[in-house]
């Protein structure tokens, strides 16, 4: 198995512990922002999927998987400004899943040839795709950790 297949793998489980947790909870909970926080369950879990489509596809000059609405709404620096409905909830919850078999697919088929060097806000400049899949699964493990933590006060 090779070392970005692994990397795959880590992002489709750490997706998995999200959605899990997620389903312990009622819609409801999912927007609620406890106190000392500044967003919500449901805001990290399509922060997870908006992220992962910026640092792939956006850096590489490919069209995202996600729409420009969810870009706009959960890139970093945002926040929940409405309620999200179950409709879009449900949307999110499967595009956890179905965008990273799709980003497989679309690694293994070579759609990646460019890269835009990124300077993260750890300090560290990504200069391929290779090096946004690792520095991805960093970040989703972050904010799996914020999920954890924020699941205690909703």
């Amino acid at each position: 198995m090779s070392y970005i297949s692994t990397q795959f793998d880590l992002l489709d489980q750490n997706r998995r512990n999200v959605i899990s947790i997620l389903q312990e909870y009622s819609l409801d909970q999912w927007n609620t922002i406890p106190d000392g926080f500044s967003n919500n369950l449901l805001w990290n879990a399509a922060h997870l999927l908006v992220t992962q489509q910026l640092l792939m596809y956006g850096l590489s000059g490919q069209k995202m998987l996600v729409s420009e609405e969810w870009v706009e709404t959960y890139r970093k620096g945002s926040r929940p400004t409405a309620k999200v409905e179950e409709k879009e909830a449900n949307a999110i919850l499967n595009a956890l899943i179905e965008v990273p078999e799709k980003s497989r697919r679309d690694y293994q088929d070579g759609l990646f040839t460019e890269y835009r060097a990124y300077e993260t806000s750890f300090g560290t400049t990504l200069h391929s795709v290779e090096e946004a899949i690792s520095f991805n699964n960093l970040h989703e493990g972050l904010h799996l950790g914020v999920i954890m933590s924020m699941r205690k006060f909703v």
